[in-house]
């Protein structure tokens, strides 16, 4: 299941990268679209859970 988890501070290409460092190292699938300020995570409700949860320990706000 694909989830869309919506991102107040994504802002640049920089961000996008600091947001994938954090995702993959997590073993989260996802992909950032940046023109939206979305990340779209693969999973079961745990994985978006945990997404969710390292997305906003990086200073990223979940909306």
């Amino acid at each position: 299941m694909t989830s869309i988890i919506m991102v107040k501070d994504l802002l640049n290409e920089e961000r996008v990268k600091t947001l994938a460092y954090v995702l993959d190292n997590a073993g989260i699938r996802h992909e950032i679209r940046l023109s939206q300020s979305v990340v779209l995570v693969d999973g079961d409700n745990d994985v978006i859970r945990k997404a969710k949860q390292m997305i906003s320990e990086h200073g990223f706000e979940v909306i």
